[in-house]
């Protein structure tokens, strides 16, 4: 096991450093504002015990499954509740966002419903039940992955080491099974590895493949490339989604890939103002 990380503390002084008066938005605030309920979560999270042995590990993924499942999660739910409410209420002050936030998650005993927990580890849009018309599809669905992000990241820590990361070339992540958030190409050969939505966990995927539909279709894949050849953008056709990586072969310094998502805001403006759309 690998020692415990706080990642989403390391990512907020990240983009503290970063954003200098001229980058200043709602978009940072929200993230500050997340970031530093995650953080929190993080540190006060126990490293989970994960009682699968290596074996078993290896079944699932040679299965096409990922390690954890939502029988496999243990946390507190005490912590689990109240960061989802400090979550839900972050999301209301920014219904920029995805929009409104119904009042009833935002009491103080409000306790998120397990079957929500559930329906994301099965990769389910979570139904809006009574919430009404004016719930955004992928409101629920984003608050759970947010408030599970900072208790996922410790498992993911304590499974590094634990499976081959290169061996599993998926779309989705073999810890959590979410879909990735950002890529790199590494500077030995430039392969290009995934970085997961929800625990941050790294993966080798292929170079000329969509990591959201699987097209791999290379008339209907492409990609952009920023004018220093740094970063890229790569575009799908078959479901009009993006993926924003950073090529290591050209970085000139230090490079945390986790911090690099939220510091390439511009680039998502550019694949959005071209018709496309975020696959996570």
């Amino acid at each position: 096991m690998t020692n415990k990380v706080n990642l989403s503390k390391r990512i907020l002084q990240g983009i503290e450093e970063w954003a200098l008066p001229a980058h200043s938005s709602r978009f940072l605030d929200f993230y500050h504002g997340l970031l530093g309920i995650q953080a929190e979560a993080e540190e006060k999270a126990a490293s989970p015990e994960f009682k699968l042995d290596k074996d078993e590990i290896a079944k699932r993924l040679n299965s096409g499954r990922p390690i954890l499942s939502y029988e496999d999660l243990d946390t507190d739910r005490e912590l689990v509740n109240a960061t989802f409410r400090r979550v839900a209420h972050l999301f209301a002050e920014y219904p920029e966002t995805l929009g409104p936030v119904p009042e009833s998650l935002l009491s103080d005993g409000f306790v998120l419903p397990s079957d929500w927990i559930k329906a994301w580890f099965a990769g389910e849009e979570i139904p809006a039940g009574t919430y009404g018309d004016t719930v955004h599809p992928l409101l629920l669905t984003t608050l759970v992955q947010q408030t599970l992000r900072p208790f996922l990241i410790g498992y993911g820590q304590a499974l590094e080491g634990s499976f081959y990361k290169d061996t599993w070339r998926r779309s989705n992540c073999p810890v959590c099974g979410a879909r990735p958030e950002f890529a790199y190409l590494e500077k030995e050969v430039g392969a290009r590895w995934c970085l997961c939505s929800a625990c941050a966990t790294e993966w080798l995927f292929k170079r000329m493949q969509c990591p959201y539909c699987d097209n791999a279709d290379g008339s209907s894949l492409s990609f952009l490339t920023s004018d220093e050849g740094l970063y890229r953008l790569y575009l799908c056709e078959q479901c009009k989604s993006y993926l924003k990586a950073i090529d290591l072969r050209k970085a000139t310094q230090e490079v945390v890939v986790a911090i690099e998502s939220l510091t390439t805001v511009a680039m998502d403006a550019q694949a959005q103002e071209k018709g496309y759309h975020r696959g996570a």
